[in-house]
């Protein structure tokens, strides 16, 4: 197993595999201990699973999304949901199958995170946007990449606060941090709290489409600002003294507030 901080989330909303027999079983159960478990054993000798997922619902039920090869070609999406149905741990069964080797997530309509809905775009399509608003824009791209992060870091600071409370979240900042090491936006260091700080990023998505015409991370910088002055209620000011579109090794900001 790699080590814990370099695993990747997997997620399917799209899967191939030539010429098998594929399914979606997406089943509704007690959020009860062993629950799950009993849907897996009857499904054990039936399919082979290549991806899976439990959340919870708020009417004290669960449901388990499972991507999986059926063993045999005759196995129908019909037979499985009745297994699967058979089960008392099963409240409700949907069994949706795939098409010429390929399996789309037919049934969820997104993603949701702390009850705000998400929506997955890949780490280079989105920097590549960024770069090109940047090319088309020049300096002014800039100030606009700037504001738009720091739009979205207070937003997202002000959610947390909503969430747990400010004092809680003013306590475990850099714990809170790592949410965007979770999402791939990048692994950010724990900053120290004090007149300047320094915070380290590494693996920053800004940076996965090189670019010779961009100069910074100027959408993280503003996201970096929203954040804090979300807090503090007063933005401070961040400039980023390294950059990996520089050929740096890693992202640095240095922050002071303002004054």
């Amino acid at each position: 197993m790699p080590p814990r901080g370099i695993m990747k989330k997997k997620e399917f909303p799209f899967y191939f595999s030539e010429g098998k027999k594929l399914l979606h079983i997406v089943a509704r159960i007690p959020d009860e201990p062993g629950s799950l478990g009993k849907i897996l054993n009857l499904l054990g000798n039936r399919v082979n699973f290549i991806g899976t997922s439990t959340y919870t619902l708020h009417d004290r039920s669960a449901v388990f999304s499972g991507y999986a090869e059926a063993l045999t070609k005759d196995e129908s999406a019909e037979q499985v949901k009745n297994l699967v149905m058979s089960s008392k741990a099963a409240m409700d069964v949907s069994v949706m199958p795939g098409q010429d080797g390929i399996l789309v997530d037919t049934y969820h309509t997104g993603f949701e995170a702390n009850g705000e809905d998400m929506m997955l775009l890949g780490r280079e399509a989105m920097a590549g946007m960024l770069a090109q608003v940047y090319r088309l824009l020049g300096s002014g791209g800039e100030t606009l990449l700037y504001e738009e992060g720091k739009a979205i870091g207070r937003s997202n600071m002000e959610e947390a606060v909503r969430a747990i409370g400010k004092e809680r979240v003013g306590a475990n900042i850099a714990y809170l941090r790592k949410r965007l090491r979770a999402l791939g936006w990048g692994d950010v260091d724990a900053p120290i709290r004090g007149d300047r700080t320094r915070l380290h990023i590494r693996d920053c998505f800004e940076c996965s489409a090189n670019s010779d015409s961009r100069t910074g991370c100027h959408f993280f910088r503003g996201y970096i600002v929203g954040n804090r002055g979300a807090i503090d209620g007063k933005d401070p000011v961040a400039e980023e003294v390294k950059c990996v579109l520089r050929g740096d090794d890693v992202c640095e900001f240095v922050i002071t507030p303002s004054k």
